[in-house]
């Protein structure tokens, strides 16, 4: 890219377009930081604290976007939704009634739990209805739980199945 091109494009950039560029100028050119540079400086951005500023506001913000569940909603007419399954690990504080396990959230079609969407270290206090959990930490897919949540689901499918072929 000629430094024509680079003035252009980053002269339609925002300012948050631009500061994400600037706190890691490794992934530039040369010619693109020069030129970041006297953009970031026309626009008075150019200060070391606001690029810092920035960079923690951005991390800080992935931190909670990784602890969010995400709605858990469930159509009980069709039974598709998200709902979580399993109490690993379980914790109670009875001066607190704080409540602390793991639990892992699936997608549900036909109120069967298909896909693992992620396993969380979650928090409630007891007895709370209805029950708001809080993710205190995202952790890796819990296979153990996923596995036992399937196992369960294909048990309940097999005897249902079962009973439908013994009926007729």
């Amino acid at each position: 890219m000629l430094t024509q091109d680079f003035i252009r494009e980053y002269e339609t950039k925002s300012n948050e377009e631009l500061l994400r560029l600037a706190t890691d100028p490794s992934q530039l050119t040369e010619e693109a930081n020069y030129v970041l540079a006297i953009e970031l400086r026309k626009r008075r951005l150019d200060a070391k604290e606001q690029i810092i500023n920035f960079q923690q506001q951005e991390n800080e913000q992935k931190q909670k976007q990784e602890l969010d569940i995400g709605r858990l909603w469930f159509i009980y007419t069709f039974g598709i939704g998200r709902k979580r399954f399993c109490e690993g690990d379980y914790r109670y504080d009875p001066a607190t009634q704080v409540e602390e396990f793991t639990t892992t959230i699936f997608i549900l079609l036909f109120w069967v739990p298909l896909i693992p969407t992620g396993t969380y270290r979650v928090t409630r206090i007891k007895g709370f209805r209805p029950p708001k959990i809080n993710a205190i930490d995202r952790l890796s897919l819990d296979w153990k739980q996923v596995m036992k949540v399937w196992l369960i689901t294909l048990g309940v499918l097999s005897v249902v199945v079962g009973w439908e072929i013994f009926r007729s």
